[in-house]
């Protein structure tokens, strides 16, 4: 099953080796492994998740710019397991779209929007406040503190506290082993999300549901949260129409973890007289198009300016020939 061994680092005396080594392994030999062990495990990927890394210093709040070491530190950082990470570009249509204190303050309406921008489903808001080590010396004289908040469509789904030690000459690694500490944190969670729902028999359940819609965008929403539903695994249509579509939800685990995972995905399900209906929820505004004004012939005929020859088009009897 093993792949490759990498020695990243390593250290001997007389009496003891201290070594920093990579395994690698094939996955399917592994999958088989856990499999036929009945192990419960997941190897599906989340849908990616965007990060706003917020620095406080005193009273300040930074979001944007090279001052932001914390968002130095995730620039280029694309996550190390299931959970795809993804970091702003810092461009102008990004401090257009969100501040510091937007961001702090959970707008969802700024938070949705640049989600959508990077192609994610969540956005972490991950804030980070470097302090001194009370009681401590040497290489470890200062902390990061860490409250990362997560958003999805329905607004705040997690929130986790966290805290790493290192040494202030070396800001940098300090922040490092900051991302590395909300990456475990993300990687965590989505494992919790899904392996109660993914057994290791594979067996799957279907569900015919009726989605009522307003329009094609309500449509194209409901796909695009569906997709980030970690229990469902396709979905089949049956009809599709302005006003309703009709498919089926084949889908693993059990119905109660699938109704939960659809809620935290902005999606309600709902028996309705003896059958199952999908709509959206956590604010979803679809676009609607007003119809064409069409106008009384009458009043067309009223509204046209008369020609100056024969006066037609206009009503008024002093206009007439």
């Amino acid at each position: 099953m093993v792949a490759d061994i990498e020695i990243e680092s390593e250290r001997t005396s007389a009496v003891r080796y201290i070594g920093v080594l990579t395994y690698r392994f094939y996955a399917e030999p592994v999958q088989s492994f856990l499999s036929g062990s009945g192990a419960r495990y997941t190897a599906t990927p989340s849908p990616p998740v965007l990060v706003l890394p917020v620095l406080i210093e005193g009273d300040a709040q930074i979001l944007w710019g090279e001052q932001n070491g914390w968002l130095v530190a995730w620039s280029g950082y694309t996550g190390g397991g299931l959970v795809p990470i993804r970091v702003p570009l810092g461009d102008l249509e990004d401090l257009a779209a969100i501040d510091a204190q937007r961001a702090l303050a959970g707008d969802l309406a700024a938070l949705d929007a640049l989600a959508r921008r990077y192609g994610a489903a969540d956005v972490v808001v991950t804030e980070a406040q470097l302090l001194p080590s009370a009681g401590t010396g040497g290489a470890q004289d200062a902390s990061v503190q860490l409250t990362s908040k997560r958003y999805g469509p329905t607004g705040l789904t997690d929130t986790f506290v966290d805290g790493v030690a290192g040494s202030s000459a070396d800001v940098s690694s300090l922040f490092a082993s900051a991302v590395a500490a909300v990456d475990v944190q993300l990687q965590e969670n989505w494992k919790q999300q899904v392996i109660p729902s993914t057994g290791a028999t594979g067996v799957s359940s279907r569900l015919e549901v009726t989605a009522p819609l307003r329009g094609l965008d309500e449509w194209l929403e409901m796909q695009r949260r569906l997709a980030q539903v970690p229990p469902v695994q396709t979905v089949e249509m049956r009809y599709l129409a302005l006003s309703e579509a009709r498919f089926d939800l084949v889908y693993g685990g059990d119905q109660m973890s699938l109704e939960r995972a659809l809620a935290g995905r902005g999606l309600a399900l709902a028996a309705d007289t003896g059958n199952w209906t999908l709509r959206l929820s956590g604010g979803f505004t679809p676009t609607l198009v007003p119809p064409e004004p069409v106008a009384d012939e009458a009043q067309s005929d009223a509204a046209m300016p008369a020609d100056p020859a024969t006066g037609t088009g206009s009503t008024d009897p002093t206009l007439q020939p």
